[in-house]
């Protein structure tokens, strides 16, 4: 399964992705907003995960939003350490991670996220 991890420090990039490989996920990294956006209808991601405040314009948020249209139907996941963006971003239906999160409760919400498996296979 491949999930695409937007995330603004390089560091807590390697860390997602770390963390999401050794639960079995093949991981790509974005560093900003416009990578996530181009990168996420070609790639067909099972998953994106990434900051609602990624750098770039768009921003985190605003590229998943582009993502979520007619490009693709990945499920994504935000991540924002400010509560009342959490709560926005739920009102728009989102899926939130709010940080800081455990690798337990990272790995809820990516499974959380994912169709049943026999819905999971690729064309």
């Amino acid at each position: 399964m491949l999930a695409l991890i937007g995330a603004r420090d390089p560091a807590v990039r390697r860390m997602l992705c770390r963390c999401l490989e050794k639960q079995g996920w093949i991981t790509l990294p974005a560093r900003d907003g416009p990578a996530l956006a181009y990168l996420a209808p070609r790639l067909r991601p099972e998953l994106i995960l990434s900051d609602a405040s990624l750098s770039g314009s768009p921003d985190g948020a605003a590229a998943a939003r582009f993502i979520r249209g007619p490009w693709s139907s990945a499920p994504i996941v935000l991540m924002t350490g400010d509560c009342r963006r959490s709560a926005l971003l739920r009102l728009e239906g989102w899926s939130v991670l709010e940080k800081p999160f455990t690798l337990a409760e990272l790995m809820t919400a990516a499974q959380g996220q994912l169709p049943p498996a026999a819905d999971r296979a690729r064309p």
